[in-house]
């Protein structure tokens, strides 16, 4: 039998969400800081970019995106998993997006948390499809996880701007796949008949028995 864990918001988002905006004023204010930093594939010998880059930005608005969509999608996971998981598919996400970069385009210079926020998606959207996000309209994590993979695939195939859309779909397979191979620990806990109604054993029996006109 499978023991099923639940927990509650801790503020890992809030946590990792400012050690962003940290990290941009560093950028911003120390000379080489994001050249140092940044993931790029002429020096991939060079290990510690395949992990610092996940948490430097190109500008404000690439950093707010990604730190609103963050607290959008990770407050939700960060309930159902915990902190030191959601942390765990945050950091493993991110790698894998630049794993899935780099295979895409050897010699790519990349930064940013995309990738990381869409295994964030990715679990969430294997452990939780139905559950509402509001997005100007409440809609299902799973409507808006289909949408955002249909934009990333056109965006690989027809590339048109500087965004790394196979960071952006790695990571998001990475987190379909820690919800897979943690589904079981985080199922919604579907409340029972005695439990709504505060019936005893015979109760339940009894309405069990009624058959309608």
């Amino acid at each position: 039998m499978v023991e099923i864990e639940y927990y509650e918001f801790k503020g890992m988002v809030i946590w990792i969400s400012g050690l962003l905006f940290i990290i941009h004023l560093l950028q911003l204010f120390i000379p080489g800081f994001t050249e140092f930093f940044v993931l790029n594939g002429e020096k991939i010998y060079e290990i510690h970019r395949m992990f610092t880059s996940i948490f430097l930005h190109a500008n404000i608005n690439h950093l707010l995106q990604n730190i609103i969509g963050l607290i959008m999608f990770g407050i939700v996971l960060e309930a159902v998993i915990g902190w030191k998981r959601f942390l765990e598919v945050f950091i493993l996400s991110g790698l894998v997006g630049n794993i899935a970069i780099l295979l895409y385009d050897p010699s790519v210079i990349a930064l940013g948390s995309s990738g990381a926020l869409m295994g964030i998606i990715g679990a969430l959207t294997y452990l939780r499809p139905f559950m509402p996000v509001y997005f100007y309209v409440p809609l299902p994590v799973i409507s808006l996880s289909v949408i955002y993979i249909l934009i990333n695939i056109f965006g690989l195939i027809y590339p048109t701007d500087n965004i790394g859309y196979a960071a952006h779909i790695g990571g998001f397979i990475a987190g379909m796949v820690w919800g897979y191979l943690n589904k079981d620990k985080y199922k919604e806990e579907k409340p029972k008949l005695e439990d709504d109604l505060d019936l005893d054993d015979e109760e339940i029996y009894k309405i069990a028995q009624i058959k309608p006109k």
